[in-house]
């Protein structure tokens, strides 16, 4: 499995001083309010039944929008999205005190979606993939591919989106205050029953181009799959002055074992919430020592947050894949 992790830093240039912080953010893939997997269906609200065994698309050109509507590119990133890996970006080096809105397009923008894939180093998102997410010079790249079938009697479907008229913007919005954090992460839920979103998929579809359901689906990715976790995350916290560690992690069989030393602590919560913010598991502990291995977990991204009585403690980021 190739996960998309990109680490990047950007200087931010300010007429006033504001400590640097680090942002990232995860494209949590879901069909509904469950984890994407090729190996299942789902029924858009056509009630047509829908099995992908692809789905992937080009998103560029993100910005972040801060502080009373400054706009910060994030130079060269270009994600090549594939809805069966994960998909997290790290960020470091950044200036905001409030970060309103991430802004991106879908697909390529013109000047390089009609460039050569050969002149991209091998592994950038936009070099030459196998099976191709080119169309060629005139073409340019396939924004968004969807196959697999669909309707009662499986019908193939696929859907190949090309085309500048496609290249698309999203605007999610974020209005987190971060005055105080050093550390600053988000969750962007992409739900991929809303791709199919009023477009019929009874019989299969078969279309390659810009129009019709090639149109629609890019469509709905700009404006029903994204939404925000309610969980935002502020690691900033001066106060705790322990230790700790998650081991593995990412896990590959639900259990991720958790030490830590916590220094000052008598007694202390855990709690670990899924990307929906909804706590699924809660444990109550006294002492100043962690050894416990947290498990049950399926595939997805948790949070554990670690506090005692007075709110002091920590909040990590924990993959099942």
């Amino acid at each position: 499995m190739n996960n998309i992790v990109l680490s990047l830093t950007f200087l931010f240039v300010s007429n006033f001083c504001i400590a640097q912080k680090n942002l990232s953010f995860t494209i949590a893939h879901l069909a509904g309010t469950e984890p994407f997997s090729t190996e299942s269906s789902f029924m858009n609200n056509l009630d047509h039944g829908i099995k992908p065994t692809t789905l992937k698309y080009y998103l560029s050109e993100f910005s972040l929008i801060h502080d009373g509507g400054q706009q910060t590119p994030l130079e060269d990133l270009v994600l090549l999205v594939n809805a069966e890996e994960l998909t997290e970006v790290n960020l470091s080096d950044l200036n905001f005190e409030v970060l309103e809105a991430l802004q991106f397009h879908i697909g390529v923008p013109e000047d390089l979606n009609h460039a050569d894939p050969a002149l991209q180093p091998s592994g950038h998102p936009l070099s030459y993939q196998s099976p191709s997410m080119h169309w060629g010079w005139a073409g340019g790249y396939k924004f968004l591919v969807t196959e697999g079938v669909s309707g009662t009697t499986a019908n193939s479907f696929q859907i190949h989106s090309t085309g500048d008229d496609l290249y698309t913007s999203v605007n999610v919005d974020l209005n987190i205050s971060a005055a105080a954090a050093s550390e600053v992460s988000f969750v962007i839920n992409a739900d991929y029953v809303q791709l199919f979103k009023d477009i019929p998929m009874a019989n299969g579809v078969f279309n390659h181009g810009d129009s019709a359901e090639a149109a629609d689906a890019v469509n709905n990715l700009a404006t029903e799959v994204y939404s925000v976790s309610d969980i935002v995350l502020n690691t900033a916290n001066p106060v705790f002055k322990g230790s700790y560690n998650f081991a593995p992690n990412p896990s590959t069989n639900g259990m991720i074992n958790l030490q830590a030393d916590l220094v000052d602590f008598d007694n202390y919560t855990l709690s670990v919430r899924n990307m929906l913010g909804q706590e699924i598991q809660s444990y109550n502990f006294a002492g100043d020592k962690v050894d416990y291995t947290i498990s049950n977990l399926s595939k997805g991204i948790f949070f554990v947050e670690v506090s005692n009585e007075n709110g002091v403690g920590f909040t990590e980021k924990i993959i099942v894949q």
